[in-house]
């Protein structure tokens, strides 16, 4: 990998299975994973590229760790499932959580003083918080 220069256009230096680095004029070393793929309301499959990462000189991704991304995003494939939309969904589902997260930990907070505190004063906290608090974050 490391031998691997940069030339004036792109190229591409291709493993197995539809696995290959792409090198960049810039000297970017990025995996990809080429693959086919049917999508509901298509004629037939068609050829769809994934990101698995960038080499890096040896910081990032490895030979056998871009094979291992691509071997489980095979899998996706041969159970129907697009791997890259599948990627996209997993992501934004972290995002969705980590995005409730404060919200939830401050209304628990709130919930748990309740008791000790009038309700009225309950009802306003909440309302602060949810007017001022939860839209910054």
């Amino acid at each position: 990998m490391r031998a691997l220069k940069s030339r004036a256009k792109p190229y591409k230096v291709s493993d197995t299975h539809g696995l290959f680095v792409l090198v960049t004029p810039a000297e970017a070393k990025l995996w990809r994973y080429k693959y086919k793929f049917h999508r509901p309301g298509q004629d037939g499959p068609k050829e769809y590229l994934m990101a698995l990462g960038d080499f890096d000189d040896g910081r990032g991704v490895t030979l056998a760790e871009a094979r291992r991304r691509r071997d489980a995003a095979r899998a996706l494939v041969k159970q129907g499932v697009d791997p890259v939309a599948a990627r996209a969904n997993a992501r934004a589902t972290q995002r969705a959580e980590a995005e409730n997260t404060f919200a939830k930990v401050a209304l628990r907070w709130l919930d748990g003083r309740r008791g000790a505190i009038n309700a009225r004063t309950y009802t306003a906290k909440r309302a602060r918080l949810e007017a001022y608090v939860f839209p910054a974050f």
